[in-house]
């Protein structure tokens, strides 16, 4: 059908849609009349009514009225109401821009639909606009190309067909660009030092095509069928897809027409695919039947790894007759640094246990107790006692291990029990066992440095490397990098929202948590922070279910009135609380003045307690300290239990890079696949009958995960785009890009330390947030699309 007929239908079809309204309503009135009279009056206003109807909807007449309305609405695919629905600004329809294979964005999209934001009585336009005839070819496509031909055949003259083209092109344009106070504006720095404003506006499209991915696995005909015959194990040519643990929220409230055309189509639902972090289940259990908390499961479990090492690297030496030189022993001092950083993460847990637990545990000894239940209210907390017994009970047990292992093969005597003593002192003259954190604020390697100088001993050499390239910057995770950890900061009311998915915030607040930490040290200090890890210890999100296997719903709160005195509309927002450590590269701290170093860290915790995280109120942080220890197991262990976030955008991309598979693979992270086939009875037999089986996915905790943001406009100089945070600084038009991450609960799977840490990375038009070191995957570790 041309185009021109197909106008014409769609005019036709508006005008029949208001005759229906208004035959409806004269039916109730009509049968509503009690005389003659008001039969009569109802009969004159809706003869006048359709009399009127039939003149606006003649083609000459309604596109007359629609050329004049074409303003109030946008044609886009990028919408600023998705942000924030009493937003007004500047939504923008997107051109060809630049494929990545690594994230996920619009350009992504094969053929991605319009939508239209704008005055909801003026949808109607776009509807026009959207008219496409037999060749593909739209209005809009038309209108782009200054052809107004489809028009010709209801205008008067060309006057006429010039007014109607011009007036309707105005829903493609926005001449003047222009942000909101209630639209979402980042900083994002740049390498060079300065920075960009990003005026954030979510893809409609992209946010489209998911839904209708989403709806047809839950709710399609097709999929109804394949569902039924997995349940009776028939055998069926399609797969079942399934999308476990979605949450979902609502933009618009009651009027999701209010926020755009899709919008209302979808009613204004919008599906948020899960990051959140694997739970940790390990059920935390006192140690009450136990004499020695060195002689519990846990702790044996946690260090009998380290200390096979140990004993096999000191069986080597022993063998070949090795003498006992300063690598060695520093090899050695590693060792015993792993196992009583093993038990300090055992006992650190049972300290965050209710104060008093320890009454139960008769058989437990007093000093045990008082390091596992740090916080019983009758202990005296200045009395320090009880730390002295720690050491000598620290070394007999590691002896008397070591021994049980060496198989009498040689033995461990007094002399390395003193060795062991000694060192165990150390460790616990760094730490406060009295408070409930028990955390160094001092670098492990650069505290044994000082202390084997106090013994008149050679320094480490790790600390001799940092010496020694203090000031560079190596993103390979050299023994010259220093590291701040900021531990167990406890966040409530975080964001629990980031860009298509739930369960954790983007990695943009973490990094931008950190620069804004960085700023305000470097400023009082000289300290300068850049890349960072991120640790999840706990994570519970303000979500719940309706039944079943529904989506999650956020709990919201009500929001103050505003300062009319008038209920504030609702936007929906995602909450969490969390707790998480950061692992941060760090310049200019100081590590040679023991008191120094321990007031640098304690100024650095105060500080980092006042900012807010991901938009969350920190109320604690259990402790910060430096290390420079460059080992994944040694910065990480000591953090444990955790997750930690691991950037695996590579496996979003394939070997010949091809935009339609980018979006199905980010999807298949999040979904479970069933297909059904044929298997033998038994083998060797005819016989057959039908198995269904889960498709297997990549092994890790894989999640779809925020990584930052995309250009989709040109970049404004300062001051050109209306109503910014700031008129100082250049702004572009951005919309969120997705990638994958995991979730490792290991710190032995990172190889290097910079594979873990985050940094900021702008590559035009991408403002990216990505690790340093790009693992490199072989082709069986690309997600496989059914």
């Amino acid at each position: 059908m041309q185009l021109s007929d197909q106008i014409r239908a769609y005019i036709q079809s508006r005008f029949e849609t208001k005759r229906d309204t208004e035959d409806k309503a004269f039916d109730k009135k009509r049968s509503a009349a009690t005389s003659p009279a008001d039969l009569d009056a109802v009969e004159a206003a809706y003869t006048e009514k359709i009399a009127q109807l039939t003149h606006d909807y003649t083609p000459v007449v309604w596109l007359d009225s629609a050329a004049k309305r074409a303003k109030q609405i946008s044609m886009a695919t990028h919408v600023i109401k998705l942000v924030n629905s009493s937003a007004k600004g500047t939504s923008l329809i997107t051109s060809e821009s630049r494929y990545d294979p690594h994230y996920l964005d619009t350009s992504a999209l094969e053929n991605p639909v319009k939508d239209v934001s704008g005055n909801a009585a003026s949808l109607d336009v776009a509807g026009l606009l959207q008219l496409t005839e037999d060749s593909g070819k739209s209005l809009l496509n038309y209108l782009q190309a200054n052809d107004f031909s489809p028009l010709a055949p209801f205008a008067v003259d060309e006057t006429q067909l010039q007014t109607w083209g011009q007036g309707l092109k105005q829903a493609l344009e926005d001449q003047s660009p222009a942000s909101h106070t209630l639209g979402k504006q980042v900083y994002f720095p740049l390498a060079d030092g300065t920075y960009h404003l990003l005026a954030v506006l979510p893809s409609s499209t992209l946010i489209q095509t998911i839904d209708e991915t989403i709806q047809h696995c839950r709710f399609s005909q097709a999929m109804k069928e394949a569902r039924d015959a997995k349940k009776t194990n028939q055998l069926y040519p399609d797969p079942v897809v399934a999308y476990p643990n979605l949450a979902l929220m609502t933009a618009g409230g009651s009027k999701p027409q209010n926020i755009s055309q899709l919008n209302s189509q979808r009613r204004g639902r919008c599906y948020l695919l899960p990051a959140t972090p694997p739970e940790l289940r390990e059920k935390l259990l006192p140690p009450l039947h136990v004499e020695s908390l060195f002689h519990h499961g846990s702790v044996l479990t946690a260090t009998r790894p380290i200390i096979k090492e140990m004993l096999t690297h000191l069986k080597e030496m022993h063998q070949n007759n090795v003498d006992s030189t300063l690598p060695h022993r520093d090899k050695i001092r590693d060792y015993i640094d792993q196992i009583i950083d093993a038990i300090s993460g055992i006992v650190g847990q049972w300290q965050r246990l209710p104060a008093g637990w320890s009454d139960e545990a008769e058989t437990l000894w007093p000093e045990h107790k008082r390091w596992a239940d740090p916080n019983h209210p009758e202990w005296d907390i200045h009395d320090k006692s009880w730390h002295k017994a720690l050491p000598k009970q620290f070394a007999q047990w590691l002896n008397d291990v070591l021994n049980g292992y060496s198989a009498k093969s040689f033995l461990f005597t007094g002399g390395d029990q003193s060795y062991w003593k000694k060192f165990f002192k150390q460790w616990r003259d760094q730490f406060r066992f009295d408070s409930f954190t028990g955390l160094s604020i001092t670098s492990n390697a650069e505290q044994d440095e000082a202390e084997q100088q106090q013994s008149q001993t050679a320094p480490k050499q790790t600390s001799n490397a940092y010496a020694n390239s203090s000031n560079a910057n190596n993103t390979q995770g050299n023994t010259g990098e220093t590291y701040l950890v900021l531990k167990r900061i406890q966040v409530t009311q975080a964001n629990a929202v980031g860009g298509l998915t739930y369960g954790f915030p983007a990695i943009t607040h973490f990094l931008g948590y950190v620069h804004a930490l960085s700023r305000k040290l470097s400023a009082a200090h000289g300290i300068t922070l850049s890349a960072t890890s991120v640790v999840c210890h706990h994570h519970q999100i303000h979500a719940y279910r309706a039944a079943g296997y529904e989506p999650y719903i956020f709990a919201q709160t009500r929001n103050p009135l505003t300062h009319e005195g008038k209920t504030a509309p609702i936007n929906e927002e995602g909450k969490m609380n969390m707790t998480v450590s950061l692992v941060i590269r760090a310049q200019g701290l100081n590590l040679i003045n023991d008191e120094q170093r321990r007031d640098q860290c304690k100024a650095i915790q105060q500080l980092a307690e006042r900012h807010r995280l991901a938009g969350g109120k920190i109320t604690s942080i259990d402790g910060c300290y430096v290390t420079t220890h460059h080992e994944p197991v040694k910065v990480f262990r000591p953090l444990m239990p955790g997750a930690i976030l691991v950037d695996r955008a590579t496996l979003l991309a394939t070997e010949a890079p091809d935009p339609t598979q980018t979006l199905k693979r980010w999807l298949k992270v999040s979904s479970l696949t069933y297909v059904s086939t044929q298997v033998p009875v038994k083998e060797n037999s005819e016989e057959t009958q039908i198995d269904w089986q889960q498709i297997d996915k990549n092994k890790g905790w894989l999640v779809p995960f925020m990584v930052g943001y995309k250009q989709i406009s040109p970049l404004y100089p300062a001051g050109e785009v209306a109503n910014m945070r700031d008129l100082n600084t250049p702004v572009s038009f951005v919309e969120p890009i997705h990638s994958i991450a995991e979730w490792i609960r290991r710190p032995s799977r990172i190889e290097t330390l910079s594979s873990v840490m985050w940094r900021y990375h702008d590559d035009a038009p991408f403002y990216a947030c990505r690790s340093e070191q790009a693992q490199t995957l072989s082709s069986d570790d690309l997600i496989d699309i059914i």
